[in-house]
């Protein structure tokens, strides 16, 4: 990926390491880890001192801080993760989502120092299901399929689906830049799994912008019964 920024000592958090979905129960001893990528040029040397923080977004939740000490430089257009200390418990049924912090006092640009991202354990059984992906990825994952290692990005961007004023959607590409998608890049947004047993007649309904080049791109809806090992179109 690209990072369309030069200012100095600009750092951007990239991600918060949460265990991929398997449709099982989730760990109950996680270790989160943030990652962190240095938008200038210039060198942040050894010595420096960051913060590192991140909280659970259900209302009440205490922030938990790290302080760091760079013991070598963070090379200027590099990437470096770091570990928090402890563990979360993400066993429980459900959606559990985070959010990671850095914070630098020379950092220019405060509005790319926090991320969310979010685990589901178990499968969904309880209908009619509605995410509305506001503040929280929804413990839907993406993944490349070729070597683009192109990949749908859950961000910050306001916009209007129907009545409905949205702060927080999966997109393509970063909407706040003039990113492009890879070349013959090939990635997929997979939901959670759903049990369909006491379904009559399940559908899938969902809001989209989008912007394809007749006859060479698009997007295709498909379904798994066995988990992901085999995909058929959903049909409309």
């Amino acid at each position: 990926m690209l990072y369309l920024a030069d200012k100095d000592f600009d750092i951007k958090v990239t991600n918060l390491e949460i265990p991929d979905y398997n449709g099982g129960v989730q760990t109950a001893n996680h270790t989160l880890a943030i990652s962190l990528y240095n938008l200038g040029c210039q060198d942040i040397p050894a010595g420096t001192k960051l913060k590192i923080g991140y909280a659970d977004t259900t209302p009440g939740s205490v922030t938990v801080w790290k302080d760091i000490t760079l013991e070598t430089a963070f090379k200027g257009k590099s990437e470096i993760k770091i570990p928090f200390d402890g563990t979360v418990d993400l066993s429980g049924l459900g959606l559990h989502t985070y959010e990671a912090y850095v914070t630098y006092d020379k950092d220019p640009v405060t509005t790319n120092n926090s991320i969310l991202n979010a685990a589901y354990s178990g499968i969904i059984s309880q209908f009619p299901y509605v995410q509305g992906f506001e503040r929280t990825p929804g413990g839907w994952n993406t993944k490349s399929l070729n070597t683009t290692n192109q990949k749908f990005l859950f961000q910050n961007y306001p916009a209007s689906f129907r009545s409905v004023k949205s702060q927080y959607m999966w997109g393509m590409v970063d909407f706040k830049t003039n990113e492009r998608p890879a070349l013959n890049s090939d990635f997929v947004l997979e939901s959670p799994i759903f049990d369909f047993t006491n379904i009559v007649s399940p559908y899938a309904e969902f809001d989209l912008y989008y912007l394809f080049h007749k006859g060479y791109d698009g997007l295709i809806v498909e379904y798994s019964e066995d988990k992901g090992k085999s995909w058929k179109k959903l049909k409309t």
